[in-house]
């Protein structure tokens, strides 16, 4: 390449070159720099708040405790553990997934449940409610001898009302859901 410019022109624009990508990198360095100090305060600021709120409740813990607040705080310790204790009794409740696991036992390709709801009770067990449609009357009859035959399942009967059609029946069902210790002596 032929460089046509004399000497002394040549340098001028290398020199404003220099300048020019000077200030460009100095105007980046500023705008890092004050986006860094922009994130550091704002995090000291929430950490600062959130050392100062836990000092708070320690020393109100503190003054609690020397004010004879041994009572309300075993009251609180008892109340957590008997939250915990119901938590953990739901282990001996019936689980849906059992419900379910149990339903489709009884489910054969000429029923198709549309809905289901199931409403669990404080004793472990349940109402189970669903809504279904059936291929004809004979397959509906079927259908709820295999759900009586569940053993978690009990007070089931297909309404009446349901099986007025011959085919295509729609049927709603409403029955209870046995607690765990009933279907394990059962």
């Amino acid at each position: 390449m032929i460089n046509l410019l004399p000497y002394e022109v040549r340098q001028k624009y290398f020199h404003e070159y220099r300048t020019r990508r000077t200030i460009v990198l100095i105007t980046l360095l500023c705008l890092l720099f004050t986006a860094s100090t922009i994130v550091l305060v704002s995090m000291y600021m929430i950490l600062y708040s959130d050392a100062n709120t836990m000092e708070t409740n320690y020393r109100g813990l503190e003054k609690r405790l020397a004010d004879g607040g041994y009572s309300t705080i075993t009251h609180e310790a008892s109340d957590l553990h008997t939250k915990v204790n119901r938590i953990l009794s739901f282990k001996k409740v019936q689980l849906f997934s059992d419900v379910r696991a149990s339903l489709e036992r009884t489910i054969d390709e000429s029923v198709v449940i549309s809905a289901m709801q199931f409403v669990r009770t404080e004793n472990g067990g349940g109402t189970l409610s669903l809504t279904a449609r059936v291929k004809d009357r004979k397959h509906a009859l079927q259908w709820e001898d295999r759900l009586k035959s569940e053993p978690l399942f009990s007070g089931i009967s297909i309404p009446t009302s349901s099986l007025i059609k011959n085919e295509n029946i729609d049927i709603q069902l409403s029955f209870t859901v046995l607690p765990v210790s009933t279907t394990a002596s059962l």
